[in-house]
């Protein structure tokens, strides 16, 4: 047969688990003329052993044949075949015998076959390029002299050993590994150094964003919250915002709110810097509307005149049932006989307190402290609390509006108010509290 190219070897066919044929592409005469290895994914190669890991299809077919795997390979694996030829030549040709062309092709095809396999060993030794002057034939020193050495070339290029042992070689260049791991490892700790210094340096400058984006948070707040700083709105009942509002007017979003008010209900909004700023009410807002000409309050889910309230009867404020009446001091006390000459339902706290200035306690019973919790807010605690937040109570102050808010079975918070609407403080509140001891 001719031969029209270099192959002598197949592969690497990537395994996948299942696979089991591989093909090789050169013609073998003998299935002991074909290596097969196993690749890992390591790259290390493995010589599988005919009939224990695969047999042999297709020797002497010019265009090749395949092999059959014992076992499946995992995928990372891979299949590497080479044609490997001894050199014997097994075919006599007698005297004045015949001449069979297919016997001198064979033999001829051997050769061929073993000048590559020969070229193939050739091909992966080291070699001297053509352009050197060197002597062909280079021999290494004999065994007793190169024994405990290390090959080297020498000061003409040439293939020698080492003057010293391989163990000293590997001695000193311990310690130099030794060195340029120390220096590399100080040079890693001045690089850790530096990267937290900028890191700290990165953390300082986050702070300081933080810090100035919550001032200029707060300042903006202020700036907003000034616009309800009396208290005031021009009005309750709109749904859309004014055509062409002023700087610095308030209103209260009506429900149904559209436009730029939209999703809006219920809210205080302020025009400022151009645009409509909004605020969440708070159950215990007073604000008044100038035109209903009538102070209003959040009730918790919606705004309630505060002008329809009515005073409680003497008979309302003894009852103790309707809350939604105002008390003055008279009817305060007159609760309070009642309840006294009920006998069993005597109050259970009570407290007289100046709310001007710095707040201060001037009596009280079962009362362990106030916190002045803003204009015209008293936030009281009881030393003893009560079975419940059921409890009823009663409040008033000299010239102003007083209620009950935030009850629970140890505290409350007292508000009072003018007729406007206004939180202010007073220098005069009284509160009793009734209802089941713990």
């Amino acid at each position: 047969m001719s031969f029209s190219t270099d192959d002598s070897t197949s592969g690497p066919y990537a395994c996948n688990g299942s696979q089991t044929a591989f093909t090789y592409d050169f013609k073998i005469f003998d299935d002991d003329d074909l290596e097969v290895y196993l690749k890992d994914a390591a790259g290390d190669l493995t010589l599988l052993t005919k009939t224990t890991h695969y047999t042999v299809a297709g020797v002497g077919d010019a265009s090749g044949g395949s092999i059959t795997t014992v076992a499946t390979y995992a995928s990372g694996n891979s299949i590497l075949m080479r044609r490997k030829m001894s050199a014997t030549q097994e075919t006599t040709l007698g005297n004045q015998g015949r001449l069979f062309p297919e016997a001198i092709e064979a033999i001829l095809d051997r050769i061929v076959m073993m000048v590559r396999y020969a070229l193939d060993l050739s091909g992966q030794a080291l070699r001297f390029p053509l352009e050197d002057d060197f002597t062909p034939g280079q021999t290494l020193p004999k065994a007793a002299t190169r024994a405990g050495k290390v090959m080297v070339f020498d000061d003409n290029g040439d293939v020698t050993v080492s003057g010293d042992d391989w163990e000293d070689q590997a001695s000193a260049a311990s310690a130099s590994a030794v060195i340029a791991t120390t220096k590399a490892s100080e040079a890693s700790q001045d690089a850790d150094d530096a990267a937290q210094a900028l890191s700290d340096a990165t953390d300082q400058k986050v702070l300081a964003q933080t810090a100035a984006s919550e001032a200029a948070a707060t300042a903006a707040s202020l700036q907003y919250w000034d616009q309800f700083a009396q208290g005031v709105v021009i009005r309750r009942d709109l749904t859309a915002p004014p055509g062409s509002p002023s700087e610095g007017d308030a209103y209260i979003v009506a429900s149904g709110a559209t436009g730029d008010w939209a999703s809006q209900d219920n809210k205080a909004t302020a025009y400022v810097d151009s645009a409509w700023r909004f605020f969440t009410p708070e159950e215990g807002w007073v604000l008044y509307d100038q035109t209903a000409d009538e102070p209003v309050r959040w009730s918790g889910s919606s705004w309630v005149s505060e002008a329809s309230a009515q005073l409680a009867s003497q008979g309302e404020a003894e009852a103790g049932t309707d809350n939604t009446k105002r008390m003055s001091p008279l009817r305060v006390a007159q609760a309070i006989a009642a309840l006294q000459a009920a006998g069993a339902n005597e109050a259970k706290a009570w407290v007289t307190l100046d709310g001007s200035g710095t707040v201060s306690i001037l009596d009280s019973f079962n009362i362990s402290g106030v916190t002045d919790s803003g204009t015209g807010l008293y936030d009281f605690t009881m030393t003893t609390a009560l079975a419940n937040a059921n409890w009823a109570g009663v409040s008033a102050s000299d010239g102003f509006i007083t209620d009950i808010r935030n009850k629970a079975a140890g505290a409350w918070r007292s508000t009072t108010f003018s007729t406007g609407g206004t939180f202010t403080d007073s220098d005069n509140v009284m509160v009793a509290v009734f209802g089941d001891a713990a």
